[in-house]
């Protein structure tokens, strides 16, 4: 689901059909540091694969807007169990 809403973010041609992120995290209590681990590891990713910095900075500036509907906790901490009524999203077809 993270490369359609990626995709899509940028201007396709994938089109993100999942729920909205608010909805997808609501009670798994995120924390800050988790959401940022993930902006971090996304970057990695980026340099990797030699993704020019104003590119870079262009996807994370769209997906920046999501951090508030996404973590619930700040908190710097990185690790927890999820909450039981965690229910992943179905496998990739």
């Amino acid at each position: 689901m993270l490369v359609d809403q990626v995709s899509e973010a940028t201007g396709g041609p994938a089109t993100y059909s999942g729920r909205d992120m608010k909805e997808t995290h609501a009670g798994m209590g995120v924390k800050a540091g988790q959401f940022d681990a993930l902006v971090e590891d996304l970057v990695a990713s980026l340099d990797h694969f030699d993704v020019p910095r104003d590119d870079q900075g262009e996807l994370l500036g769209l997906l920046a807007p999501m951090r508030g509907d996404i973590v619930e906790i700040e908190s710097s901490e990185t690790g927890q169990a999820l909450p039981e009524m965690y229910q992943p999203a179905p496998p990739l077809t």
